[in-house]
């Protein structure tokens, strides 16, 4: 019987010309499988790193807990959320068709990709890959800010309770800023609380949570040093100008470092 059946498949093998697949397109299927695994991970954990990145930037709890979650849930970085989900669902999706995939509970895979993912993330963030990341994508594409909101935009909101910029001139319980808009503000500190490296002296570069008192009146809550590679100064605002020729110009990451080193 097993004869009979054995002659018929060769009859059908012979008659139809069949001949097996070299093994070269075997090894490159298995390899671009796997280049594609590991493409899909460090995607994720580049975009998670970013995510983590921007919530540093954003003093998310602080704002969480002076919004109620309002401004924070209206700034988040939705677009890139869904990539990292959607490259990491890929990437359980990927090891399935690896040569030994099909051996392992889908569960566990999901988690440990996730896990995966977590860490090269936070390593990636805390290198400092994802800032340099955040920062050339802010400075260098211009469809970025259409994207997600960056820093300089979220700390641009006054009518939200955020502002940032540097310090011009100070007093003892309050300062002039102006913002990275180029606009000027009277920011009355008395009260509020200097975190981190935050100093009241000219040159600082600070971002603040607060209120809105009135016209180019600021009333500062919470008071941060800005953090990220140095903020982009834009000239000619409302009321008066910044930088040579009134065309402002961008404070590089060394500058930064050394007046809030001072």
């Amino acid at each position: 019987m097993s004869t009979n059946i054995s002659q018929k498949v060769f009859e059908k093998i012979r008659k139809k010309e069949i001949s097996a697949k070299p093994r070269w397109r075997f090894v490159l299927a298995h390899f671009l499988v796997g280049l594609l695994l590991i493409v899909f991970i460090l995607v994720g954990a580049l975009l998670l790193g970013l995510i983590i990145e921007l919530a540093v930037q954003f003093n998310a709890l602080e704002v969480l807990g002076y919004s109620g979650g309002r401004v924070l849930l209206a700034s988040l970085p939705y677009f890139w959320i869904i990539l990292v989900l959607a490259f990491s669902v890929l990437g359980v999706f990927e090891f399935f068709k690896t040569r030994h995939g099909y051996r392992y509970n889908s569960r566990y895979v999901a988690l440990g990709f996730a896990a995966l993912v977590l860490i090269l993330g936070a390593g990636s963030y805390a290198a400092g890959f994802s800032g340099k990341t955040e920062n050339y994508l802010e400075k260098n594409i211009s469809f970025y800010s259409d994207l997600t909101k960056t820093p300089s935009q979220f700390w641009s909101q006054p009518e939200s309770g955020l502002i940032s910029g540097r310090i011009i001139s100070n007093g003892n319980n309050s300062f002039k800023l102006q913002d990275q808009n180029g606009n000027y503000w009277m920011v009355n500190c008395s009260g509020a609380n200097w975190e981190g490296r935050a100093q009241n002296k000219a040159g600082a570069e600070i971002k603040i949570i607060g209120e809105q008192t009135g016209s180019g009146q600021f009333r500062a809550g919470e008071i941060s040093p800005w953090t990220g590679m140095g903020m982009m100064m834009r000239g000619g605002g409302q009321n008066g100008s910044y930088g040579p020729a009134a065309g402002g110009y961008e404070m590089g990451p060394g500058m930064m470092r050394g007046m809030m080193g001072n």
